[in-house]
């Protein structure tokens, strides 16, 4: 079994010396998810000099990033990633805010037609295990899917790849996670509603949300956009994430600046 660096709500991480906090709102905890690279995962002062955080979340996924755990292997199942699995405590009837911002280099490259997902809401209890909704980058547009049955339900544009790299994108999320039709999901994208949806939000017991670099089918990019024999690979992927929160109200998901404790 892959050891799981734990992170919690109000993490304590050494940059340069430093201990520094990032304030995760209420999730409960964190870790690392199939990816115990040391270069898969990094907290940083942020590179971009427009992050709404001062350190932000750096997340590597390079070619072989894959991993093992109890009965799943990414490694047997053409998947590679490096996520961070915020913790399973949202409960059916359970209501709260989300928040993040996400930083896609300029030369991010877009493996399209791998699936490349770059966040999502996961179940657990469901006997599929399959996530009730996907952030993607698609091959034009960064999208939302909505899987909550375990299939394919609809899928919604929600920026133009060509928006999403290069600078900070803010991402904002309102949820009732119910097994009933009272469920919600609406999604806001730098500030504008981007997506509503009424109705069940979840088969399953309780919700996680799961985010950073997750691709899987990696084939499909070696068999139909690049040829990975002998010494060639698929291109490593770069993201950074900043202040992501869980809260009760939207208000509570604004960044708070981190603390330093000693030098």
């Amino acid at each position: 079994m892959l050891h799981k660096l734990i992170i919690t709500a109000l993490s304590v991480i050494l940059i340069s010396g430093c201990a520094t906090k990032i304030d995760r709102g209420s999730f409960r905890e964190g870790f690392r998810s199939l990816n115990n690279t040391p270069h898969g995962y990094q907290v940083i002062n942020d590179p971009t000099g427009s992050a709404p955080t001062p350190y932000i979340e750096k997340f590597e996924v390079r070619h072989g990033d894959c991993g093992v755990i109890d009965s799943w292997s990414d490694c047997a199942t053409d998947r590679e990633r490096s996520e961070i699995h915020t913790g399973s405590d949202n409960y059916d009837g359970s209501e709260y805010w989300y928040g993040w911002s996400l930083y896609l280099p300029s030369d991010f490259p877009n493996l399209f037609p791998v699936n490349q997902t770059l966040g999502q809401f996961h179940q657990e209890g469901n006997p599929r295990g399959c996530s009730s909704f996907l952030f993607e980058q698609a091959k034009y547009n960064f999208i939302i899917d909505r899987q909550v049955n375990c299939a394919a339900q609809q899928e919604v544009n929600l920026l133009p790849n060509e928006e999403l790299l290069g600078k900070w994108n803010k991402f904002e999320v309102h949820a009732k996670w119910s097994n009933k039709d009272d469920g919600y999901f609406d999604m806001y994208v730098n500030g504008d509603l981007k997506y509503n949806y009424k109705g069940r939000t979840m088969y399953g017991t309780v919700i996680y949300m799961k985010y950073g670099i997750y691709r899987g089918f990696l084939k499909r990019y070696c068999n139909v956009v690049h040829d990975c024999s002998g010494s060639k690979t698929v291109p490593t992927q770069i993201a950074y994430y900043a202040n992501v929160k869980r809260a009760k109200t939207r208000e509570g998901l604004a960044p708070t600046p981190p603390t330093v404790q000693g030098n």
